[in-house]
């Protein structure tokens, strides 16, 4: 016969084992719960991408990043260490011939050696009735 000892024992050796198996079990749960976000955000951006919708298209930048950034380059071309140097110098003024521009023609009528041919229609209406019927507007 078996003593209650034992069976005590193993009670508790595989409620401590069930424990631990649940502690995991969460653990796993809250992994995947995190991985399947970081999918979810993954296909976002990608749904986002595909249709060219991507984020700022320009840098924003505030008014006094703005300056600092002109004092800058104000700086690296040489401006701003040595002062002001002398303006360049206006690009010569080059002279034009005065000129009428053509009026435009448009578009010209078709050379008098071509054919010409008439083409008239008529709706059935008119040639059963006969053109007298009928006003010409055309």
């Amino acid at each position: 016969m078996l003593s209650a000892a034992p069976l005590d024992e193993q009670f508790t050796e595989l409620q401590g084992k069930l424990a631990a198996l649940t502690a995991a079990n969460e653990k796993l749960a809250g992994e995947r719960e995190e991985y399947r976000k970081l999918y979810l955000d993954t296909l976002e951006l990608c749904r986002k991408l595909e249709l060219g919708i991507v984020g700022q298209k320009s840098e924003r930048l505030s008014p006094a990043d703005t300056q600092l950034a002109l004092a800058l380059l104000g700086t690296l071309l040489g401006d701003g260490v040595r002062g002001s140097a002398a303006p360049p110098a206006a690009p010569p003024v080059e002279a034009v011939r005065a000129h009428t521009r053509p009026k435009p023609t448009g578009r010209k009528p078709l050379p008098d050696k071509l054919l010409r041919v008439e083409i008239e229609i008529l709706p059935p209406e008119v040639q059963q009735q006969g053109l007298e019927a009928f006003e010409r507007i055309g």
